[in-house]
C-alpha cells in the first residue's frame, strides 16, 4: 500500500544485456520527499511557535503540542528538517561535551 503512493521513475538500464541506450527500468522514486505548501507555512493559523528547550527531541515536542509522540514527522516536516542529527539543536549534554 505505502509504495503504491510513491511515483514511478524510468531509470536507465545498466545491465550488461542492454544493447540500446533506450532501455529503461520502471522503479520507485524513493528520493522524492514531501513538503508543506508555501500557503500553509505562511499561514499564521497553521504554525505554532515553539522554543526548543534543553534535551527536547522531535517526539517530545510532538507529544507536548499534539498529545502524540508519533506525530514527530509533523514537527520535522513543518521545519524542513530532513536530517535530525545535523539540523535539530544539540542536547545540553552534547553541547557541553
Amino acid at each position: 500500500m505505502y509504495f503504491s503512493l510513491i511515483p514511478d521513475l524510468n531509470y536507465p538500464t545498466i545491465s550488461p544485456d542492454s544493447n540500446s541506450s533506450f532501455d529503461y527500468t520502471l522503479v520507485k522514486n524513493l528520493f522524492l520527499r514531501g513538503e508543506l505548501r508555501t500557503e500553509v507555512l505562511d499561514s499564521i493559523l497553521a504554525i505554532q511557535d515553539y522554543f526548543i528547550r534543553g534535551d527536547d527531541r522531535p517526539d517530545n515536542v510532538a507529544d507536548e503540542l499534539y498529545g502524540r509522540s508519533d506525530y514527530d514527522w509533523i514537527v520535522l516536516l513543518s521545519n524542513s528538517i530532513t536530517d535530525v542529527h545535523n539540523q535539530w539543536p544539540l542536547s545540553e549534554y552534547a553541547l557541553n561535551t
